[in-house]
């Protein structure tokens, strides 16, 4: 019976371990993909220019769904714009398209051998549309938040666009 009673409590354990890694994983989103580029407040930019395309990718990492980027024609030529989650996207007022004239600020990065920017906000005229803050923390991560199995904060509800 002792034995039945230390194999249960061994394998909550175990299951409590992996499921706490799998909900904050889903917290910290596309930050921790160490084969990823990583959001650098040092490298910031903003351009502007015209939306090419829009393109829904898949996600290297098992279990984070789809990403989205956009193709942005600029002066300079076109660059590659992580925006984020596909989801995230989804669940805004304003909607990215091509033709769509944007300002965007982020961070300059290099994948392999290309530079392309991570997103911080995207301006469409009057609107805009944030996707982290000056320290590169995705909000979305904040807007999954909230109570329930698969939450792992106390504070729900999208964040507000200016």
């Amino acid at each position: 019976m002792l034995q039945r009673v230390a194999v249960a409590v061994l394998l909550a354990g175990a299951l409590m371990v992996v499921l706490v890694g799998t909900i904050e994983g889903q917290c910290a989103c596309y930050t921790a993909d160490p084969q990823g580029p990583y959001y650098d407040a040092a490298t910031v930019e903003t351009v502007t220019g015209e939306i090419a395309a829009v393109e829904r990718v898949t996600a290297k990492r098992r279990g984070w769904g789809q990403g989205v980027h956009a193709e942005l024609s600029t002066s300079d030529g076109t660059l590659n714009v992580h925006l984020g989650p596909a989801w995230y996207l989804d669940n805004q007022e304003e909607q990215l398209e091509a033709g769509t004239e944007v300002e965007v600020t982020g961070s300059m990065v290099e994948v392999d051998g290309v530079t392309q920017m991570i997103a911080a906000e995207v301006r469409m005229g009057d609107t805009v549309v944030m996707f982290r803050n000056e320290a590169g923390y995705p909000n979305w991560a904040a807007w999954r938040r909230g109570p329930g199995p698969h939450r792992c904060g106390a504070r729900g509800g999208p964040p507000q666009n200016r």
